[in-house]
């Protein structure tokens, strides 16, 4: 009688387990099906997130550029406008990118930078054109800030410190201003963490590629800021997430000494000479 219960308790064992192992093989099977079945819907086209985001992007832009227009002078000259339009063409036109839908500003302030805001907005610093020795340096620091805003760095970086709900929630008075005056204090900052910072430049490359224009100036731009920066940040330079810019200069010409293109010069040198005074000149 022991030996019956105990072959029975056995087998009744073994069906409690086929059945655990069917409801899990089942489970997963619901679940595979249902993971499939959501892959194929676009819940974009059918909710609109893209367009929603752009949206968003795009007002949280404004709120930032208000800010800046509001505390800052901008260079608007016809000659100025002019060069800057026909370097966005070319590189717009080679890279697929809408150029007409990048608004470029030049602010008059003699602090070498520039910096991207979502809703495809790319502003130049004065200081930065003072800098820049050709154009195609110029040329590689817009493409440098076009590969920030196609990589979304910008919104990634203003959700993660602020929170996109805050900034959108921002309106008037003290708070909303300086909710406002925190995002474009980030935005104009140069603390991208090393991933971006690297991939804005190994898109820049490509882009400047493309169009046609020799990167090797861009890399001689980073490395002549890296003779300006302090002692002391090269010396922490391994404990900051922005890379020094003397690696980057290095990497960028590792990069593209795998090409081999045939370069167009974007204008002469005293073509180049005559848009900086002009762009110096106009506060």
């Amino acid at each position: 009688m022991v030996v019956f219960r105990t072959a029975y308790q056995l087998n009744l064992q073994k069906v409690k387990m086929k059945k655990a192992l069917f409801h899990l093989i089942v489970l997963l099977a619901l679940f595979f099906t249902t993971w499939f079945l959501l892959s194929r819907i676009s819940f974009t086209t059918h909710f609109n997130l893209k367009e929603f985001s752009r949206e968003q992007e795009n007002k949280i832009g404004e709120l930032i550029w208000d800010f800046f227009r509001q505390t800052e002078k901008e260079i608007k000259n016809d000659s100025i406008r002019v060069m800057l339009d026909d370097l966005m063409t070319r590189i717009g036109t080679a890279n697929d990118i809408d150029s007409d839908s990048i608004k470029l500003h030049i602010l008059s302030s003699s602090e070498v930078n520039a910096f991207a805001l979502p809703g495809n907005r790319v502003v130049i610093f004065q200081g930065l054109i003072r800098d820049c020795e050709n154009p195609e340096e110029l040329a590689g620091v817009i493409c440098h800030e076009l590969a920030h805003l196609e990589m979304d760095h910008i919104m990634q970086r203003l959700m993660r410190e602020i929170g996109l709900g805050i900034i959108l929630s921002a309106g008037g008075g003290n708070a909303g201003t300086e909710i406002i005056r925190q995002a474009a204090k980030l935005a104009t900052s140069t603390a991208f963490d090393r991933a971006q910072e690297s991939e804005a430049d190994s898109i820049a490359v490509i882009y400047l590629n493309k169009a046609l224009i020799d990167p090797v100036p861009f890399s001689d731009f980073m490395k002549r800021q890296s003779e300006n920066d302090h002692e002391y940040s090269k010396s922490l330079e391994w404990i900051s997430t922005h890379p020094d810019s003397k690696i980057r200069a290095e990497r960028i010409r590792k990069m593209q000494s795998k090409n081999k293109n045939e370069y167009k010069a974007l204008m002469s040198l005293e073509q180049w000479n005559r848009f900086r005074e002009l762009s110096l000149q106009s506060n």
